[in-house]
This record gives C-alpha cells, structure tokens and sequence, in this order.
C-alpha cells in the first residue's frame, strides 16, 4: 500500500530542475542553456535539456521554449 501512496505523490519535474541537472551533467552554466547559438559547445545541451522537458513534463513546445530563452 505504501508503493501507491507514494508513486501518487510523485514530484512534478520542473523545466527549471531539468535544466540544472543537465548543464551539470555537461559542464556547463544553466544560463548557457538559454542562449540560442547553433556554434557553441552548449548546443547539444540545450537540445538535450528540451527533448527531456517534452518528455518528462506536460509543458507544450512553445512553454518549453519560453523556459529556454534568456529574458
């Protein structure tokens, strides 16, 4: 019984914490990931950062590329 409370109360996965996670795993500042520059090492980062935030949260494509532009 305690498995299905719990797996009820399952975080939500924030865009924010995937971006964090992921410039960490690359090395790189989560800032960076919200700079759209097709030549830099932060490129597959950033990719990387947004297919995970499609596929783990319910956010759409243009939310989620809201989350990713510097403001």
């Amino acid at each position: 019984m305690r498995d299905l409370v719990r797996s009820a109360r399952a975080k939500r996965i924030k865009i924010e914490d995937i971006q964090r996670v992921v410039a960490r795993q690359y090395n790189v500042s989560r800032s960076d990931l919200l700079v759209f520059a097709p030549d830099r090492e932060c490129r597959t980062p950033r990719q990387v950062a947004m297919y995970l935030a499609k596929t783990l949260t319910l956010r759409s494509l243009p939310e989620i590329g809201r989350r990713f532009r510097r403001t």
